[in-house]
C-alpha cells in the first residue's frame, strides 16, 4: 500500500503569509507614536505655545524636551507630561469646571476647584488620552473645639480632557507636605482611575490664620507646587468650671475669642444661655483679642451656653447648676458662731441667748444670700465676690455680729 504525504496548497501558504504580513504592519502602525490634537489644551494653554514635555516611565522622568503644542507625540509605552508654562496651581477654568461638575455628579464641591499645571498623555486602545490632576477642599480647614485644632480634607482626582476615558496605564503618585500642619494623612497617594471616587487627604493644623501653604509634588516636578488652603474663622467659648452652685448663688467667667484670622475687624457676639444670666449679654469682639463675660447660675439643673455672630456659631458649653449645699452649710455655721460671739460680748440674760443666736443665724443667711445673689453688701463691709466656704462663713458671721445696715436712699455702694 502506498502512503501519500499531505502537501499544502500554494494558495494556503500565500494566505498565511499575507495574514502574517498584515498583522506585522498592524502592530507596527499601532506601535507608532500618536500625535496629540492641540485642541485638547485650548482652555488652559495658549495656542502655538512652546512647552516642556517630560517622558515618564516606571515613575521616573526619562527625558525632558521642549516642543510646540502642535507637535506633541505620545509613545506607545509610558507617557508624556506637558508642563503648563505658568508652572503654578490655578483655579479650574470655566469650561473645565463645567465638565468637572458633570463627571463628579455633584459628589464633590465645585467651589475653589484647583488644578496642577500638568497634562498627562498616554496611549490607550490605540488612541491618546489626556488627563489632569485636580483637587478641592471637601472639608475646609475649620476649628474643632474637641481637639483644639483645625481640620480639613482635600479630595484629589484625575479628570480626562479627551473623549477617551480608558483606565490609566500607570498610577499617578502625589506627595503632600507642609510645615504649617500638625499632620497630613496620608501624605503620599496613588491614583489609578479617572474621575470619581476622589482620593482623600486629611489635614490637621494648630494656631493658623487666614490660610496655610501646602506643597504638592509629582513625579514630573518633585520640588512641588505651592497651594494655599483657606482657614475658616471660628468663634470659641471656654470656661474652667462646668459646675456651679445654683439658685443664683455662684458665677463663673467665660472666655470668648475669634480665631483663624489676622483681621483688625471686630464682630458683635451674642450669647444664648438656656438657663442663667450672662453679663454682658453681647459684646463687640476683635480677632485675636479674647474677652471675658460672666455667667451667673439660675435655678437648678443643666444649661447649655452658645454664642454667635452674624456668620459664625460657637461651640457649646454645658453647665450644671447644683443645689447650694456648701453655701447653705457655711452660712448657717457662720451665722451660728457669729450669734454666739454677739451674745458673749453683750450683757443679755440666758433667756435672750436663743433669740440672739437664732437671729444671728437668720441674719447671716440673709446677708450672704443678698451679697452673693444680688451683689449688695448690707453690713457695710465688702469681701471677695468669690463663692467659697470660708468667704461665706466669714460674711455670715460678720452679718450676725454687726447686723444688717440698710443703705440710705440715694447713697452709693
Amino acid at each position: 500500500m502506498k502512503q501519500y504525504a499531505c502537501k499544502p496548497h500554494f494558495s494556503t501558504l500565500l494566505s498565511v503569509f499575507t495574514l502574517t504580513v498584515l498583522a506585522f504592519f498592524s502592530i507596527s502602525l499601532n506601535a507608532q507614536p500618536k500625535r496629540v490634537n492641540p485642541a485638547i489644551f485650548r482652555n488652559y494653554i495658549k495656542p502655538n505655545s512652546n512647552v516642556t514635555v517630560k517622558t515618564v516611565a516606571a515613575q521616573e522622568v526619562r527625558q525632558s524636551t521642549t516642543a510646540s503644542l502642535n507637535n506633541i507625540v505620545v509613545p506607545d509605552s509610558g507617557k508624556v507630561v506637558v508642563m503648563n508654562p505658568e508652572r503654578r496651581i490655578t483655579k479650574l477654568d470655566a469650561a473645565s469646571l463645567q465638565k468637572y461638575t458633570s463627571v463628579t455628579e455633584g459628589k464633590l464641591p465645585n467651589q475653589d476647584v484647583e488644578v496642577i499645571p500638568e497634562t498627562h498623555l498616554e496611549v490607550a486602545t490605540g488612541e491618546a488620552i489626556a488627563y489632569r490632576i485636580l483637587f478641592t477642599m471637601k472639608q475646609p480647614l475649620s476649628f474643632d473645639a474637641n481637639s483644639n485644632s483645625y481640620k480639613g480634607k482635600i479630595g484629589f482626582l484625575l479628570m480626562s480632557d479627551s473623549d477617551n476615558t480608558a483606565p490609566v496605564k500607570e498610577p499617578v503618585k502625589i506627595e503632600i507636605r507642609s510645615d504649617k500642619t500638625k499632620s497630613i494623612v496620608p501624605d503620599k497617594v496613588s491614583i489609578d482611575h479617572l474621575s470619581i471616587e476622589s482620593t482623600d487627604v486629611d489635614l490637621v493644623a494648630e494656631n493658623v490664620a487666614d490660610s496655610i501653604s501646602v506643597r504638592v509634588s509629582t513625579v514630573s516636578n518633585p520640588e512641588g507646587y505651592v497651594a494655599f488652603l483657606k482657614v475658616e474663622p471660628a468663634l470659641e467659648i471656654f470656661a474652667n468650671r462646668k459646675e456651679l452652685q445654683g439658685l443664683g448663688i455662684e458665677e463663673t467667667e467665660i472666655e470668648v475669642r475669634l480665631k483663624g484670622s489676622n483681621s483688625a475687624d471686630s464682630a458683635k457676639v451674642v450669647f444664648s444661655p438656656e438657663k442663667g444670666t450672662i453679663t454682658p449679654s453681647s459684646i463687640n469682639l476683635k480677632y485675636r483679642e479674647p474677652a471675658i463675660v460672666t455667667l451667673r447660675s439660675q435655678g437648678l439643673g443643666n444649661s447649655k451656653i452658645t454664642a454667635s455672630t452674624s456668620s459664625l456659631n460657637s461651640n457649646s458649653l454645658e453647665f450644671a447648676f447644683n443645689f447650694p449645699w456648701a453655701f447653705l452649710l457655711a452660712s448657717l455655721i457662720g451665722g451660728l458662731l457669729g450669734g454666739f460671739v454677739k451674745f458673749l460680748s453683750s450683757d443679755k440674760t440666758k433667756r435672750s441667748m436663743q433669740k440672739i443666736v437664732i437671729g444671728g443665724i437668720l441674719t447671716g443667711l440673709i446677708v450672704a444670700a443678698v451679697y452673693y445673689g444680688l451683689g449688695i453688701s448690707v453690713i457695710g463691709i465688702k469681701i471677695s465676690a468669690l463663692v467659697n466656704e470660708i468667704a461665706v462663713f466669714a460674711l455670715s458671721a460678720l452679718g450676725a455680729i454687726v447686723g444688717i445696715q440698710l443703705p440710705k436712699a440715694g447713697s452709693a455702694e
